[in-house]
């Protein structure tokens, strides 16, 4: 895990360093919103995770969705498949690949 978050970092460097390390949180809607944080690093990069990880790994995250902006965003971590923003609210069951 720790090895791809590092591919990703490196991949996308400006995202992190610089004038375009932009940060941007994405609110998170539904049965357990609170239980989780979503935010995007310079318009390229979507990190999504647990602020509670048991009621997460009891309960799975639920309905709980984000607004992804346009464009076809996939799970480094899982390898789950693609998902498109821009859409609406995307289910982070689908995101994570936690179905």
């Amino acid at each position: 895990m720790v090895k791809a978050a590092l591919a990703v970092r490196r991949a996308h460097a400006d995202a992190f360093n610089g004038t375009s390390a932009t940060y941007a949180p994405l609110p998170l809607t539904g049965e357990r919103a609170e239980a989780g944080i979503a935010f995007m690093r310079g318009n390229q990069v979507i990190t999504v995770a647990p602020i509670r990880p048991v009621a997460i790994d009891r309960n799975g995250w639920g309905d709980t969705a984000a607004q992804l902006p346009r464009g076809k965003w996939s799970n480094v971590l899982t390898s789950a498949g693609l998902v498109d923003g821009g859409r609406g609210a995307v289910s982070l069951a689908e995101l994570t690949g936690d179905r």
